[in-house]
């Protein structure tokens, strides 16, 4: 039902075919240009078989699309591109994109998203959707759960907006209101519910808003002023020129409480002939008012905009928020926390499929760079409608995703509680970070919980548990093991990061000898390198008392991972010519440090500057 909100105002393609159209395509073009979609749909399979235009193909593909019947609308899309393959315009190539990540066909998506890219003349290559949103997922310290609301039925439920302890939302189920049907999916005109919200987050009750706001048109998209005394919300206006203009447009209505009863609602000064704005959405002091629009001024179908609210109740004048939030295409359903992030959704930008929920944040009049809301929020079908309280870290979120009651559905939305300890492990007297170190957690009866070798940046990181005891040691050859004890409180976190502070073995080591170098991926010691070697052993021969340090080192090809064993394997390689030579193993360690301490530090290296950084170093000890 959503579809309304998201693109009531679409007009038909503006493709003209160049043969005589049969009665049948003439009458569905007349529905599709009233935005009938379901009954145009039925038309045009009745004439794809024989006329496969462009614009036939394309439009029957549109009607399943508004609709999210994305299989569908993939099947007409893959059609019109295979058979006309330099005509298909932008716009359609993006909508077959997201209809085929409505379907989980990233892989396609992705090929079809470059065609996209190239024909809107970007150069850079589309991102690999899943590989996104799985560094995306990584990089989350504290998931989203999102669950099934009470509030869901058959019909659709969308859109809630926070009213002290209840949410008002859009459904299409009965009401007060005339049920007609609404031609574009053959579903009721939506009204606007009220539902109490528990303290679990939950909402129930619903029951019709005021019949003061409720019409025979579609109301949605609704906010409250903190008082709850002013309220904003959008419904469909016929155009005035029906002649002209056959589509209905989005306004956006006010409407404040006198003695309990709701006023009779008026347009806003900033609404605008021909256009369409919706989703109001008013900041913590309601001194702002968020919107969407397609009026003059935006980057593409709907942008994001903010107009202030005057001390009079008077309008300025509408602004873009700007290319961070806004794209070529969709942003929609915005929503301003107390903390001042606007929450949005958007097609415009990489997504699961269909709309997805992004975050900025807002900085006087500035707007950070969008930022998407991971796997666990969005989903291959459209989201949008997201609401947070960032205090109580609860909310809700509408979607037609897979597993719902009806079209489209509210979900609840809490935020999952993982707790973790952090630090870094590092040199007691130089405070140098010493990556390579292997750090183990351990529970209260002294059992093993995980380990890790650290990296280049000697950090580790290891969830927790509220109320409990753990130990963390350190260790690294050729220092004593560092041990840290810590209890966790009841929000299971560690005031300050822990500092593993490890201490050399010798005092003062002394750095001796010149490196030896190996070849581009290679653990085997190459014969010149023998003669260094071999000074070294003799001169350990002739002082028995001393100790050696093999380091070993690669240069910054291939992964993190790879280049410790790699180096790994190197310094080994050394320690094994030292034993065949005579030298007791007790007398040799060997590390390996992987590419963390070039030589050259470069990020384009040449091949001169690569060799120098594979090779192996040796540290005397007394």
């Amino acid at each position: 039902m959503k579809k309304i909100i998201l693109s009531i105002c679409i007009l038909a393609s503006a493709v003209q075919l160049a043969n005589a159209q049969s009665s049948t395509q003439k009458k569905a073009d007349k529905l599709f240009g009233k935005a009938r979609y379901v009954q145009a749909a039925e038309l045009y399979e009745k004439e794809v078989n024989e006329n496969k235009s462009l614009d036939l193909l394309e439009k029957l593909g549109d009607c399943y699309y508004y609709n999210g019947k994305m299989n569908n609308a993939a099947k007409y899309y893959a059609q019109a591109l295979e058979l006309y393959p330099e005509q298909v315009d932008a716009e359609h190539l993006h909508r077959y994109a997201m209809s085929l990540k409505g379907n989980k066909d990233y892989s396609k998506a992705d090929k079809i998203m470059q065609k996209y890219n190239a024909k809107v003349g970007r150069v850079k290559t589309a991102p690999n959707t899943l590989a996104y949103f799985t560094e995306l997922e990584k990089k989350e310290r504290r998931p989203f759960i999102v669950t099934n609301s009470s509030i869901s039925t058959k019909d659709s439920e969308w859109g809630a907006a926070f009213n002290a302890n209840q949410i008002i939302f859009a459904s299409s189920r009965e009401g007060d209101s005339s049920k007609k049907k609404y031609k574009w999916n053959n579903e009721n005109y939506l009204d606007l519910f009220i539902a109490e919200v528990d303290e679990e987050g939950d909402a129930t009750g619903a029951t019709p808003f005021s019949k003061e706001i409720n019409s025979s048109a579609h109301e949605g998209g609704v906010t409250f002023s903190g008082d709850g005394n002013t309220i904003y919300f959008t419904r469909n206006v016929k155009p005035k020129n029906r002649k002209g203009d056959k589509i209905s447009h989005l306004k956006i209505f006010k409407s404040t409480k006198v003695g309990g009863t709701w006023t009779e609602p008026i347009e806003v000064s900033f609404n605008q002939e021909g256009y369409s704005t919706a989703h109001p959405a008013l900041n913590k002091n309601n001194t702002k008012l968020y919107f969407a629009s397609d009026m003059p001024g935006t980057e593409g179908g709907f942008d994001i905009f903010v107009v202030d609210i005057n001390k009079d109740g008077s309008f300025g004048e509408p602004k873009n928020v700007g290319p961070n939030v806004n794209t070529e295409n969709r942003e929609q359903f915005p929503f301003v926390s107390d903390e001042n992030n606007l929450y949005f959704s958007s097609d415009g930008r990489m997504t699961l499929g269909g709309l997805d929920v992004f975050v900025s944040k807002i900085e006087g009049n500035s707007y950070s760079k969008a930022q998407n809301l991971g796997n666990v929020i969005n989903s291959n079908k459209d989201d949008f409608g997201f609401i947070y309280d960032e205090g109580t870290e609860k909310g809700f979120l509408s979607s037609n995703r897979d597993g719902g009651q009806g079209s489209d559905d509210i979900y609840r939305v809490d935020r999952k509680q993982i707790y973790f300890v952090e630090g870094v492990a590092q040199d007691s007297k130089t405070g140098e970070l010493l990556p390579g170190a292997e750090v183990v957690m351990f529970d209260n009866t002294g059992k093993v919980i995980t380990k890790t070798i650290v990296g280049k940046d000697g950090a580790f990181s290891f969830e927790i548990q509220p109320t409990s005891d753990y130990k963390l040691t350190g260790e690294l050859l050729t220092y004593d093991p560092s041990t840290v004890e810590f209890s966790t409180g009841k929000k299971g976190n560690i005031e300050q990061n822990v500092i593993l502070k490890l201490t050399p073995v010798v005092p003062d080591p002394v750095l001796v000898t010149k490196p030896i170098y190996f070849e581009f991926d290679k653990a085997i010691l190459v014969d010149d390198s023998k003669t260094e070697l071999d000074r070294i052993i003799n001169f350990m021969k002739e002082h028995p008392t001393f100790r050696i340090e093999v380091a070993s080192y690669t240069d910054n090809r291939g992964t993190d991972a790879y280049n410790m064993s790699l180096s790994a394997r190197r310094a080994n390689s050394v320690k094994e010519y030292f034993v065949e030579q005579g030298i007791e193993e007790g007398r040799l360690v060997s590390v390996g440090y992987g590419e963390t301490k070039p030589v050259e530090d470069c990020k384009k290296c040449t091949d001169e500057q690569h060799a120098k950084n594979r090779r192996s170093e040796f540290t005397l000890i007394k």
